[in-house]
């Protein structure tokens, strides 16, 4: 640090010259002149030698001017630079992937708040063509196979879904009461596979052998909707009614049920009452293809014979 003290004299109306010291405080120029842009020398503050160029803010000679502006890039920021310029580079790459994937699992959700089920397979089948271990995605494309009746599409979601975390809540009680729905028409059971190996599946034996095991058993969903598919075969429609009719209390939303229940009723010529299980049907899946079939055929048949009514 420095000091400089200067002396000033001054007069007072013509009285004796008093003197004043006054000490005024300074610092000493560093020695690196960039940090001062100006310069009261007329000189260059890089070198101090040649003179500065005018027409700038900060007074440099034009060599220090053009060495300030090649100044070496430090490796970090070109290393860093590389690095933002990769992951841009990545991001452009996979971008389209996440974007068609993104507008396929929104055009799913869609066509399921509208139980389009076949359409939400398809949108949910192209996510897992990008990802194929998304849970989310594959917990909703087994339930819009199931729901669409797509069983082969359905085992290998099902196959990814089982042993994983299902977070939400709703997703994951829609999952339970569809297995459920599952294992109580699975007709691979010891019985019905022992039954189905009877040649003539429909005779007085086998229908015996189905009420017996009701006797014993008790009721099992499973063997009474074989029952009354194989009574429907035989054109035994009033009983078989009966026994759909049945069935359907224990799961109100199966669709196989509803299918059984529209043909007996459509043999039967109730055609309105029919036209009741398709609308049930198509209210659990807007796209059922079979209630869609099956109203086309009822309507036609309504056409032929006007007279036909539910009382019938």
């Amino acid at each position: 640090m420095n000091y400089t003290v200067i002396f000033v004299q001054t007069n007072c109306s013509g009285s004796s010259a008093v003197s004043h010291i006054h000490m005024f405080y300074t610092q000493e120029e560093p020695e690196f002149r960039h940090t001062f842009p100006y310069s009261d020398s007329g000189t260059c503050r890089g070198c101090g030698k040649a003179e500065y160029e005018e027409g700038y803010q900060t007074h440099l000679c034009y060599d220090c001017r053009a060495q300030c502006l090649h100044l070496p890039v430090p490796v970090w920021i070109k290393a860093f630079a590389v690095g933002v310029i990769t992951l841009t580079c990545i991001g452009l790459f996979r971008m389209p992937k996440f974007l068609e994937a993104g507008i396929h699992y929104a055009r799913g959700l869609k066509a399921e708040s509208h139980k389009k089920y076949a359409t939400a397979t398809r949108e949910f089948e192209r996510v897992t063509e990008a990802f194929p271990n998304s849970t989310e995605n594959n917990v909703r494309y087994f339930l819009a196979c199931y729901h669409s009746g797509q069983m082969e599409k359905m085992d290998w979601a099902y196959q990814k879904v089982v042993g994983q975390t299902i977070e939400s809540d709703d997703l994951f009680q829609q999952v339970n009461t569809t297995i459920e729905g599952m294992n109580i028409f699975d007709r691979d059971t010891a019985f019905v596979r022992q039954v189905s190996k009877i040649k003539d599946d429909t005779s007085d034996a086998v229908i015996a052998t189905y009420k017996e095991r009701l006797v014993k058993a008790g009721h099992e969903v499973a063997v009474e909707f074989e029952l009354a598919d194989k009574l429907y075969d035989r054109g035994e429609y009033a009983s078989a009614d009966t026994l759909a009719r049945e069935v359907l209390k224990k799961p109100p939303d199966a669709p196989q049920v509803l299918y059984l229940l529209y043909a007996i009723n459509r043999e039967l010529g109730k055609y309105d009452q029919a036209m009741v299980y398709c609308d049930h049907a198509l209210a659990l899946n807007a796209e059922d293809s079979v209630a869609i079939k099956g109203k086309i055929r009822l309507n036609a048949f309504k056409k032929e014979q006007p007279g036909e009514t539910l009382s019938r």
